[in-house]
């Protein structure tokens, strides 16, 4: 390497400002900082020793020492005035030791930070170990150390370590670690501004995993629980005296285990002697499987059909003995909830709640229940299991009823149950409604509505619109519609041959059809038994032959864009052709809710619907002829037009609608403005399969109303 040398005078660069007296002749404009700069060369042109910059009016901005090309020593910056603005020194160009800013009193371009500076202050401090930010200061001008709200830092406590950072908003001291820079890892510890311990725990990758302890206001041990890949898993014990947390006052502490958040095992609570006050045994923990499996939720009722009034009551009571004798508690207490719900009567909850649950008070009890429901994501099992850890029943089942899928027989007891429990608390009308929903008990569901306050008006609304659209009637749709449209340009008749609407009327009954058994085979028998107006029509009388088969097939399409009014075609590459999939076929999830298929019931009805109107009936019936209403291009484009309009209102809530001027429609009685999102779902729904039906009807082209490219958003 050759000797350090400054780098010679230089050519005026473009753009540059005049170069100001002070500034060197050797000094070059630096565009990417706006500064003249001069720096010690190497012999391989990299920087080595003090490179000084200046501003474009010439005060000096900063100096700093390179070695090998990279920071290393001394860096100052300077304010107009020539005072230091910040100072510090780099170690093989990474910041290293202190780094300071200093404010100035006269006017200066440097200041101490770009944005949320305290008020007051006048010096920051950095420290860095070896390029890593160990700690940030504030100071003003008198030297006090500064929060970042300009208040007074606190002194640090001498049992509070030097590397802890105080927390202002938390008003605590804190040591944190973390793994890749983000993830919390180790120890953290946490004291209090006066320098009491008040919490220690451990993470593993940004998880809890380890010890986790909680002490009082005078460092006696309050709390601590194993923590295991994020979930209480291992000993816990808790000081709870004076916090009203037990019925029996005596209780000092609690003592238990978790297993991935479910108290299991033996809990016993304590005396502030340590003498045992109460205990109980929590069980092993479930998984969702188990839970579902059990035959605490299970219909009909092990071993007999008989599960109603008391004879019903009685067989649940029996179970419930059973599981809590083979050591089942949280599936106990659901099998007392259904023996309350079939004897409309709490005692065997109330008992069987007195006999396995750890005895909470009922502050306690609605503390730990809202802490486990204030979570939509909550698993079943930890709502189960709050049952025995002492929860708040009413709370919790009305929670279980509600989260539990394929299993609504059992959630109207559970909630049933809740209500038996604590009959005022209206918001359980909700739930149960909701559930009769899925049993297709609409009579039901008003009965619940009706007895809404007029605090949940909202949801009384929701349900009795959402049960109407449900539970509604299957009429003949084009005679129950304004049939309008702003397109201007719409077309005339069907191209389609009578023989292929024919059948495609016999495919649409025919999907119908499962859609129809499927719905059948969910219901309830007593629901069955009482042929509900609200089942969709029987069309087998369009099917003499029997159901219609239903196709898959590919096809390849190639679309070519019509050249615009008044131009001429130009040659160019022929289009890639597009691969279309038909499915005709009519795919029903064995787990499907009664909800779900009565929306897919309407959507079939409402394509049968219009098919058939489209070619001249007042009814649906299989077509003998092709004769159009005049409104025939009106609807066609109306459902175009309303479909833009149901996926505007999911999308953006109806404003791109607003500010382009198009107007609304009138769906289920109600403006589609107005509609919650589910129902404004069912009716993009429906009028998706009204486009598809007129997009194949109004083209000879179109080889299947269920081809993939009519269902596209646009």
């Amino acid at each position: 390497m050759s000797a350090t040398s400054a780098q010679p005078p230089v050519e005026a660069t473009p753009g540059a400002p005049p170069r100001p007296s002070g500034v060197p002749a050797e000094a070059a404009w630096n565009p990417n900082t706006g500064e003249w700069e001069l720096s010690a060369l190497d012999g391989e042109g990299r920087r080595d020793g003090l490179s000084s910059t200046w501003r474009a009016d010439g005060t000096l901005a900063a100096e700093t020492a390179y070695r090998a090309g990279e920071r290393d020593g001394v860096w100052r910056r300077f304010h107009e005035d020539g005072s230091v603005a910040r100072e510090g020194r780099y170690h093989e160009g990474r910041p290293d030791g202190l780094m300071r800013a200093v404010s100035c009193e006269a006017p200066s371009t440097e200041l101490l930070q770009t944005c949320c500076v305290p008020p007051n202050a006048w010096r920051l401090e950095h420290d860095y170990d070896d390029g890593r930010l160990a700690e940030i200061r504030w100071f003003d001008r008198a030297g006090v150390h500064l929060l970042p709200s300009g208040a007074p830092h606190p002194i640090r406590p001498a049992s509070v370590p030097r590397e802890a950072r105080f927390e202002e908003g938390r008003d605590q001291w804190t040591v944190s670690s973390y793994a890749d820079g983000a993830q919390a890892d180790g120890v953290w510890l946490r004291w209090a501004r006066d320098g009491v311990l008040r919490e220690r725990d451990e993470y593993r990758l940004g998880k809890p995993h380890g010890l986790w302890q909680r002490f009082d206001a005078a460092g006696g041990l309050g709390e601590e629980s194993e923590w295991r890949d994020g979930g209480r898993t291992g000993a816990h014990r808790r000081v709870v005296g004076g916090a009203a947390v037990y019925t029996d006052a005596r209780v000092h502490e609690e003592r238990g285990s978790f297993d991935h958040d479910q108290a299991v095992g033996p809990w016993t609570l304590h005396d502030a002697s340590g003498d045992v006050v109460a205990k109980r045994d929590l069980g092993a923990a479930l998984d969702e499987a188990s839970l579902l499996a059990s035959p605490a939720l299970l219909l009909p009722l092990p071993a007999s059909g008989e599960t109603g009034g008391v004879r019903g009551s009685a067989r649940w009571e029996s179970v419930s003995d059973e599981l809590a004798a083979s050591g089942r508690p949280v599936e106990a207490l659901l099998a007392a909830a259904r023996a309350t719900a079939s004897a409309r009567d709490a005692t065997p909850l109330r008992a069987r709640l007195a006999q396995l649950a750890l005895p909470r008070t009922p502050d306690g009890a609605v503390a730990l229940a809202n802490e486990l429901t204030a979570r939509a994501d909550m698993p079943l099992v930890r709502l189960a299991n709050g049952l025995v850890a002492g929860g708040d029943a009413a709370s919790l089942l009305r929670a279980l009823a509600a989260a539990i899928s394929g299993r609504e027989a059992a959630a109207l007891d559970l909630v049933d149950a809740a209500l038996l429990l604590a009959p005022e608390r209206a918001a359980a009308h909700v739930t149960r409604a909701l559930i009769n929903v899925h049993l297709g008990r609409p009579d039901e569901v008003r009965a619940d509505v009706a007895a809404l306050p007029d605090d949940l008006a909202e949801q009384r609304t929701f349900i009795e619109r959402y049960a109407h659209v449900i539970f509604g009637a299957f009429p003949f749709l084009p005679t129950h519609t304004v049939i309008e449209t702003r397109f201007p340009d719409v077309p005339e008749a069907p191209e389609q041959p009578l023989d292929a609407v024919v059948t495609t009327v016999q495919k649409l009954a025919t999907r119908l059809g499962l859609v129809r058994a499927a719905i059948l085979a969910r219901l309830p028998v007593d629901v069955v038994n009482a042929a509900p107006s609200w089942l969709p029509p029987d069309l087998s009388a369009l099917l003499p032959d029997g159901p219609a088969p239903l196709a898959s097939w590919e096809f390849e399409e190639v679309i070519e864009d019509d050249a615009a009014d008044g131009e001429a075609a130009t040659p160019a590459d022929p289009p890639e052709p597009v691969l279309v999939t038909v499915d005709e076929a009519l795919a029903i999830e064995p787990e499907a809710s009664l909800p779900t298929l009565l929306r897919l019931a309407r959507r079939e009805w409402a394509a049968v619907c219009w098919l058939c109107w489209s070619v001249g009936l007042d009814r649906v019936a299989l077509p003998t002829e092709i004769r159009p209403p005049a409104d025939f291009g009106v609807a066609a484009g109306m459902t175009i037009e309303r479909l833009w309009r149901c996926r505007d209102k999911l999308i953006t809530g109806g404003l791109r609608a607003l500010t382009q001027g198009i107007p609304g429609f009138v769906w289920e009685g109600v403006e589609i403005d107005l509609l919650p999102a589910v129902l404004a779902e069912i009716a993009a729904e429906e009028h998706l399969e009204m486009r598809a039906i007129f997009y194949w009807l109004c083209d000879a082209g179109v080889q299947s109303p269920w081809q993939d490219n009519l269902r596209t958003p646009d």
